[in-house]
């Protein structure tokens, strides 16, 4: 069961800061590290992080613009111990615990304890609190809770979401309303000058009607609307 429904409150929508991970199998190699030859330092590394098999690929293209070669035996011999201490069940945990996509390079004999850490750590993700929170931040729905992982993460998820829109739809009534207080604010001001002709004055008179009529009108729609969804938020119009 996912927990009790929430009330929409500005707090929601503010800036979610969380840890920044770095994803390793995006990272360059250093011309010294290329020149250096340590290879299989850097497989057994790359192994332990779980980076994938596809990065040699980008050392050897990289390396060469250094007039280096990439000893891919060595590589590759460490790369597999490294991936023995990365593809274990505290690994997969973590993994699934962050709402991650499961990482494939840990495959064949490597996957058993790995996949049952990802799976247990996504039954603790894939809940109604994260689905909400990713709705409420407008972001995009976590595919990874599909399946039986999906049904309180789903409505989480479109709970948050649905807040989400409600704030966007907020933030246009206001803006459309500050741009038609400032075009009245506008229009008054130069109705104030001295030097204006009659036939200008008359115009500027039945715009300004105008506008505070579609103000009015503005206002009276996002009143309706405030009142729809209880909300209270900011300065009232």
């Amino acid at each position: 069961m996912h927990g009790a429904r929430r009330y929409i409150s500005l707090s929601a929508f503010g800036v979610a800061t969380g840890l920044s991970l770095l994803l390793m199998s995006c990272a360059s190699i250093s011309k010294s590290e290329c020149q250096s030859g340590n290879w299989a330092d850097i497989g057994y590394r790359d192994g332990t992080r779980g980076v994938s098999r596809d990065k040699l690929a980008d050392y050897v293209q990289t390396c060469a613009k250094y007039g280096a070669d990439v000893d891919r035996s060595a590589y590759l011999s460490a790369y597999e111990n490294g991936l023995g201490h990365y593809c274990t069940y505290e690994q997969g945990l973590a993994r699934g615990r962050l709402g991650k996509i499961y990482n494939t390079v840990c495959e064949g004999p490597k996957a058993a304890d790995f996949r049952t850490g990802y799976e247990n750590g996504l039954v603790q993700y894939c809940n109604y609190d994260n689905g909400f929170e990713r709705g409420v931040r407008g972001e995009g729905y976590n595919k990874v809770c599909s399946g039986g992982f999906a049904v309180d993460y789903r409505a989480g998820y479109d709970d948050g979401r649905a807040e989400y829109e409600i704030r966007r739809e907020y933030e246009r009534y206001v803006e459309r309303i500050d741009r038609k207080k400032n075009a009245l604010e506008d229009v008054s001001h130069r109705l104030a000058s001295s030097t204006l002709d009659e036939k200008e004055r008359e115009r500027l008179r039945y715009k300004k009607k105008r506008l505070l009529k579609e103000l009015r009108d503005l206002q009276w729609r996002f009143r309706a609307f405030k009142r729809k969804y209880h909300l209270d938020w900011g300065r009232i119009y």
